[in-house]
């Protein structure tokens, strides 16, 4: 049966996107949120925490530097993206193919930090 989450009784969803087992959202106040497993650091735990974490409830999901306000989100089996209002792409999780756009392509690791993607040139 669906049911509502708590977080999100007094905000509503703006967008929304499943990865392989995990979800990111962005509410109508721009925040990013997210939950599930987190394999490859797809939840954006953040800087030190571990690659491998299961959250049962969403949690917000900060990005170093400044407010950030979100507009679009997008999941893949083991990363995350983000859009925010000013059009900057922001990345996290596996980039073991270079889906998170950084110059570390091909690298098995993973990132739990959300980063601006390096390499998205506007047309």
């Amino acid at each position: 049966m669906p049911k509502l989450l708590p977080d999100f009784k007094k905000v509503g969803i703006r967008a929304v996107a499943l990865g392989l087992c995990h979800v990111v959202a962005a509410d109508e106040e721009g925040k990013l949120w997210a939950w599930g497993r987190g394999s490859h650091g797809q939840l954006g735990l953040g800087p030190g925490s571990r690659c491998f974490t299961i959250m049962a409830t969403p949690h917000t999901v900060e990005i170093a530097g400044a407010a950030v306000e979100i507009m679009t989100v997008g999941a893949g089996e083991n990363h995350s993206a983000a859009i925010s209002a000013n059009g900057d792409l922001y990345v996290w999780g596996s980039n073991l193919y270079g889906q998170c756009g950084s110059h570390d392509a091909m690298k098995p690791g993973c990132s739990s930090d959300p980063a601006k993607a390096e390499r998205v040139t506007r047309r």
